[in-house]
């Protein structure tokens, strides 16, 4: 999930969630989904590293 680093935006997501964001970026959920790893509340990226992962599954699509 896509989040943004700001106070405003951490509190909706605990509000929504029940607990802070944790942040991981795209290796860590490539990872994760490789592992099978799976998550109470959905992890955050930052615009950045959500296009990392994009590109990423990109890349592998087109092989």
């Amino acid at each position: 999930m896509m989040c943004g680093t700001d106070v405003a935006t951490r509190r909706a997501y605990q509000r929504e969630h029940g607990v802070q964001p944790v942040f991981v970026t795209a290796r860590e959920a490539v990872e994760a989904r490789r592992n099978g790893e799976a998550w109470s509340a959905p992890r955050c990226m930052t615009e950045r590293e959500y296009g990392r992962l994009v590109a990423t599954a990109s890349t592998r699509a087109g092989l």
